[in-house]
């Protein structure tokens, strides 16, 4: 949280540039805007959802999920990682029914998107349980087998689900492939990631949260000049690469190491980043 009011504070402050702030929110900002992003409640409205940082959106999501953590431990211990399974697809499953049953937004612009409340995502994140624990746990005697054919079938289900707008499938889609990437990494040796070749995906994996937060910001500023070139959808998406990314990757290396890794430090992440990070 320390990490995304900083941002947040950022963003707003460019935002009040008159020459900036078209290219990054369609109208000005409100004392409305400002207090529902403070308080994790602008998901919730449609003229406030994307009035700051679009990409924000999960960051109230992740609060409810965490509030929603401790009955999946609960329940994992009650009735073991597949029953939180069950449980989370049936939820989705509803949630769904629901979405299509109704119009959305409702009256007054409530809930614009239902696709990204907990309901619709608590699957992903019991999803991302179900891989901790295969990666930490005893391993399965055939579980590279099962990552691989997770990683094959949930690959085109999840583009499927999303080019269709099947929330469901997306979301069984895209966790199998995630979890499936997660328990191959696992077989990778650790020593690779430290000093060898996939040194660069640990750092990236390092700064992940602060590139989140401000990545659209920066790849909206520079969208209007990269456009101006002429250039078809392969060399611009090149060119968007070598620019917007590597410019958002020194800005989220600042900012990690300025404004999140010190909050980190003092916080119960101590020694895991004093460890791992200089």
């Amino acid at each position: 949280m320390p990490a995304y009011y900083a941002a947040l504070a950022v963003v707003v402050a460019i935002e009040l540039i008159p020459a900036v702030r078209p290219a990054l929110v369609p109208r000005d900002l409100t004392g409305v805007d400002v207090l529902t992003h403070l308080t994790l409640t602008f998901p919730l409205w449609q003229s406030t959802l994307a009035a700051v940082n679009g990409s924000l959106w999960s960051i109230p999501l992740e609060a409810t999920l965490y509030l929603g953590f401790p009955l999946l431990v609960w329940l994992a211990g009650r009735r073991g990682i597949r029953a939180v399974l069950v449980m989370t697809v049936a939820v989705a499953a509803l949630w769904a029914v629901i979405i299509g049953s109704l119009s959305w937004p409702l009256p007054g612009g409530w809930l614009p998107q239902p696709d990204k409340y907990l309901p619709a995502r608590w699957l992903e994140f019991a999803m991302g349980m179900y891989a901790a624990t295969a990666v930490r746990g005893i391993p399965h005697p055939r579980a590279t087998t099962h990552a691989v054919w997770a990683c094959a079938l949930g690959l085109p289900a999840g583009l499927y689900g999303y080019a269709a707008g099947t929330d469901l499938v997306r979301t069984l889609g895209f966790g199998a492939l995630g979890a499936g990437l997660l328990i191959l990494l696992q077989r990778v040796p650790e020593r690779h990631f430290g000093a060898g070749p996939l040194a660069w995906l640990t750092g990236l994996g390092t700064i992940s949260y602060s590139f989140y937060l401000l990545h659209q910001p920066v790849i909206l500023l520079l969208s209007g000049w990269g456009h101006n070139l002429g250039l078809g959808l392969i060399p611009l998406f090149v060119v968007a690469l070598a620019t917007s990314g590597t410019l958002t990757v020194a800005v989220a290396t600042a900012f990690y190491r300025g404004v999140e890794r010190p909050f980190l430090v003092r916080g119960s992440m101590s020694a895991v980043v004093r460890g791992t990070t200089t």
